[in-house]
């Protein structure tokens, strides 16, 4: 049993005002995490991904990574959630943090969520929500970039390969089958 449990989110959808919002999240214990991290850099470096960000992949490396996806599933845990119309992103991050942490069985696990491209002024607002619902938390950190980060590079590629699918990318759907049964759909 972890006494640390990591949280990397990432979102996409702002740039649509509001029409499609998704945060995807990677759960890893504090055990599980250079593991986690050494094998997603292996899978990145052989796709062709290497430190970009999912946006800046052609479909080919995309393809190739989504191949190789589900080999993680047994390091970590991966969640999503979508949104409807709505603007307040804070809010939601935080909800989806706070119920992919509560879906653990590690009551005494303190978490650390480590939350893509989000203001450091909403770090009050996270804190609060997680103590209004008796989360333990060592530190959030927000703001942080996933292009230094591997395991927010992760959630960054999830959320956007997540995004494709919804969004009918051609190149996502003979992924999605093997790629969605590794992925916890929150409700």
């Amino acid at each position: 049993m972890s006494d640390r449990l990591w949280m990397f989110a990432d979102e996409t959808g702002q740039d649509t005002g509001g029409t499609l919002f998704l945060v995807a999240l990677v759960g890893v214990s504090q055990e599980g995490r250079q593991d986690l991290t050494d094998r997603f850099l292996d899978l990145e470096n052989a796709s062709g991904r290497t430190g970009r960000k999912w946006t800046r992949s052609d479909n080919r490396s995309r393809e190739a990574f989504l191949e190789e996806l589900p080999g993680l599933a047994e390091l970590g845990r991966f969640f999503w959630r979508s949104w409807g119309p709505g603007k307040d992103y804070e809010r939601r991050v935080a909800q989806t943090v706070a119920d992919a942490a509560e879906s653990y069985p590690e009551p005494r696990a303190v978490l650390t969520p480590i939350i893509d491209g989000l203001d450091p002024k909403s770090r009050p607002t996270i804190a609060a929500l997680l103590r209004s619902r008796g989360i333990r938390y060592r530190s959030i950190r927000v703001g942080t970039r996933d292009e230094s980060e591997p395991l927010l590079r992760l959630a960054d590629s999830l959320a956007g390969f997540l995004r494709d699918l919804h969004t009918g990318q051609k190149y996502s759907e003979p992924a999605s089958t093997r790629a969605e049964a590794m992925l916890e759909r929150l409700a």
